[in-house]
């Protein structure tokens, strides 16, 4: 049932009352306070978006508007991974880690629809940034360009045909429509805190592949060495090398 007005506005108030006090808690428990997501203003619209909400029709929104919340994320994230611009998944050296490039503060915009709670998020949330500048992750759509319809890793198109660069695909954006739990996943994705985002449910893992299922292998196979760049970032642009033992097994999205 579709909110009146008056309590859609509640709504809409209540998500970005959380967004202001959101807090990253990683799965050890430990909130993590050099995360943050900074609101810098919201407007509404009575239209659809001008891309597809969902490429699956069902999952799509039915009724029209939605405000535009306008945010920045820091968070460290990596934004290219392939150092030897093969397009498929290999195992990176120490040298060609030390090539990996991660960024930590992004614009992003969060659509929250009018059609609340009926309609969920879905591909609401997505980076607002030139495509070299977007997380470079496989549940993350990233073209080559903005002429190039194939990934920017793999050599073929994004899943599911986006008709957006930055959207996030995960699990639950479409199960419910609280932006703050949907952050939760989008962090903890970004700084890979569980191997089991990116191991493929084939794989008893809890990732179909995304956007992009060849740099999901990618990410697979470098997990260890991927996480302790993210680890060792410090906002320097100067990225050490402090490879794990192996990965924690933790609970993540579908």
């Amino acid at each position: 049932m579709t909110y009146s007005d008056m309590a859609w506005k509640q709504a809409v108030d209540y998500q970005i009352d959380k967004l202001k006090n959101f807090v990253y808690i990683d799965p050890r428990g430990k909130k993590r306070l050099d995360i943050k997501v900074n609101f810098n203003g919201s407007n509404t619209s009575k239209a659809f978006p001008n891309f597809k909400t969902h490429h699956d029709s069902s999952l799509a929104w039915k009724t029209a508007g939605y405000e535009d919340i306008d945010i920045q994320l820091i968070c460290p994230a990596i934004i290219s991974t392939d150092p030897q611009n093969k397009r498929s998944p290999y195992k990176l050296n120490n040298s060609e880690l030390g090539q990996v490039k991660i960024k930590e503060k992004f614009a992003m915009k969060v659509y929250f629809p009018r059609g609340y709670p009926d309609d969920k998020i879905a591909w609401g949330i997505f980076f607002s940034e030139a495509i070299h500048l977007i997380p470079s992750y496989p549940n993350i759509s990233k073209r080559r360009s903005n002429t190039d319809p194939l990934n920017f890793f793999s050599n073929y198109p994004p899943a599911g045909n986006p008709q957006l660069d930055g959207m996030i695909c995960l699990g639950v954006s479409i199960q419910q429509a609280d932006i703050s739990a949907i952050f939760q996943d989008l962090v903890r994705f970004l700084l890979m805190d569980d191997v089991l985002q990116f191991t493929r449910q084939s794989d008893k893992g809890h990732n179909d592949g995304g956007y992009d299922g060849g740099l999901l292998d990618h990410y697979f196979l470098n997990f260890n060495n991927l996480k302790s760049q993210i680890d060792s970032f410090k906002g320097t642009g100067s990225i050490s090398f402090k490879p794990e033992k192996g990965p924690g097994k933790r609970i993540s999205f579908r």
